[in-house]
């Protein structure tokens, strides 16, 4: 496959969300009983998932968090290093969706419209032998992934009882879809979350509602996720253990629906403004990456 070439939009993309990052910081700073963080993630996945070929992926997120009273606000912009394009970024996470061979792993979709639908292609394959596509032994490629905007709003308040939280996300799409940064549609999600203290075990749960855009040739279903961890903190709350696991209703026909499993540690350093975690995940299903690692910091502004 051909390299391909230094595209500078990017550039220019990266350089506004830097921008626009700077911007929300300064107008947040003065406000009363309003805390912003700076958050950022880098992970390491590696994966077969539906294909003969593996993919190796690198994700740099850097994000900007707002709480305000009962609002909780987030973006978040990956910039993306992958060996293959077969694997394609979405607010669900990566999706094998073969990129520009979208039309060689299933259905034919509805021209990025929100509201994926039913329907296969002849590279339908669920449970059969791997979907051989053109080698990409010498492909490596760099670029910015779709931004994206969560929204959470406290219902109820926990004192005894647990609390619980309306959230919503929408992802836009500008990343470049043949280099398999994003499926060139919008994706978006309303759902509840629940969390519960006892003591020093931490509760949580989350489910939401997706509807996912289709590129051209693949139809994305959409898809209700689900989650469930449970957490303990340590060393007067400063060290926290949280395992968790979490999956989704089928989202490809060509692919078993996504499942994981994942252990992490979270260590927050003096009086809690800093902090670091360390996340290992691993794939239950075809669908999602048979390992990730990933280190994680969070800043309070």
């Amino acid at each position: 496959m051909p390299s391909h070439p230094t595209h500078s939009p990017w550039i220019r993309l990266l350089a506004g969300w830097a921008a626009a990052v700077a911007i929300c910081a300064a107008a947040a700073w003065p406000a009363q009983g309003q805390r912003v963080n700076y958050s950022g993630s880098l992970q390491y996945a590696t994966g077969s998932y539906i294909f003969a070929e593996r993919t190796h992926s690198v994700y740099l997120f850097n994000g900007l968090d707002l709480s305000h009273g009962r609002l909780q606000a987030a973006v978040s912009l990956p910039i993306i290093y992958q060996s293959s394009p077969w694997v394609s970024y979405t607010v669900v996470g990566s999706v094998p969706s073969g990129g520009p061979q979208h039309g060689a792993v299933g259905g034919h979709g509805s021209e990025g419209d929100l509201g994926g639908g039913g329907g296969s292609g002849p590279g339908r394959r669920r449970g059969g032998d791997p979907i051989v596509l053109p080698d990409t032994s010498t492909y490596a490629d760099l670029g910015v992934g779709d931004p994206s905007l969560r929204a959470d709003l406290t219902l109820l308040r926990g004192t005894t009882g647990p609390t619980v939280r309306l959230a919503g996300s929408a992802k836009a799409p500008v990343a470049d879809v043949d280099r398999g940064f994003g499926t060139g549609a919008w994706d978006a999600g309303l759902g509840l979350s629940l969390s519960h203290r006892l003591g020093r075990w931490f509760l949580f749960g989350e489910a939401l509602h997706w509807w996912l855009g289709d590129m051209d040739d693949l139809t994305l279903q959409n898809s209700v996720s689900y989650s469930a961890s449970l957490g303990r903190v340590f060393q007067n709350g400063r060290l926290g253990v949280l395992a968790a696991f979490s999956g989704y209703t089928e989202i490809m026909d060509a692919a078993a629906p996504p499942l994981q499993t994942a252990l992490g540690l979270n260590y927050r350093f003096g009086d809690g403004a800093y902090s670091l975690s360390t996340t290992a995940s691993a794939g239950l299903s075809e669908s999602m990456p048979d390992v990730s690692l990933s280190l994680g910091w969070r800043v309070t502004l």
